[in-house]
């Protein structure tokens, strides 16, 4: 299954595949095979081949530090933002309840007429 994560800061399409000699490691198209990998509390343990290496981890909430030769990498799923001016103006659009946006017709900047799909939207009681 592929994943948005952030490696610090930086989103990048992830995923993960066991096969018959251990797993991959896919991340922005590139992929990185080990053998075989365990976690334990504080550290992960890998082997590629007859090298074996181990990181430091430390997990804080949703966020995932790893000290791999002394570099820090923080992985964590991106943060989601939204620009309040926007969601503040006098034009915007407002939901009296929750929704899920799950499909986007137009970009920002195209120009749409009355009658034109911009979004589906789903809701519970919709």
């Amino acid at each position: 299954m592929k994943k948005l994560l952030s490696f610090n800061g930086t989103d990048h399409v992830t995923e993960v595949k066991n096969t018959a000699d251990g797993f991959e490691v896919i991340v922005d198209g590139e992929t990185f095979c080990f053998d075989s990998a365990t976690l334990s509390q504080e550290k992960i343990h890998i082997q590629e081949g007859k090298k074996k290496s181990f990181s430091t981890v430390y997990r804080e909430g949703k966020k995932l530090f790893v000290d791999i030769d002394g570099s820090g990498i923080v992985v964590q799923k991106p943060v989601k933002t939204f620009a309040k001016e926007v969601v503040q103006s006098k034009d915007a659009l407002e939901s009296p309840m929750p929704g899920k946006i799950i499909k986007v017709f137009c970009q920002v900047g195209d120009r749409v007429k009355d009658g034109d799909k911009i979004i589906v939207m789903e809701a519970m009681k919709m």
